[in-house]
């Protein structure tokens, strides 16, 4: 860090208590969902892929995706 970026030093404790806070609030929501989806797997609600399957999931996600870029290019 450059000197004088943050001044005074309460400053610098601030933001870094800041930035803490942002990641362990960032960690609760992945741990709520990773929490979710062991749920579903224990309660047996889940889907089986197959390779076409999937194929299909990311072809349309591609496609969609694709459509997004095109429309945001236009003018």
């Amino acid at each position: 860090m450059q000197a004088g970026t943050f001044s005074p030093a309460d400053e610098a404790l601030r933001e870094a208590v800041e930035l803490l806070e942002q990641r362990k609030t960032e960690l609760q929501g992945i741990r709520g969902l990773v929490k979710e989806g062991l749920d579903d797997l224990d309660s047996g609600n889940y889907e089986d892929f197959t390779d076409e399957s999937l194929r299909e999931l990311f072809d349309g996600v591609e496609s969609r995706g694709r459509q997004r870029l095109t429309a945001e290019r236009r003018p």
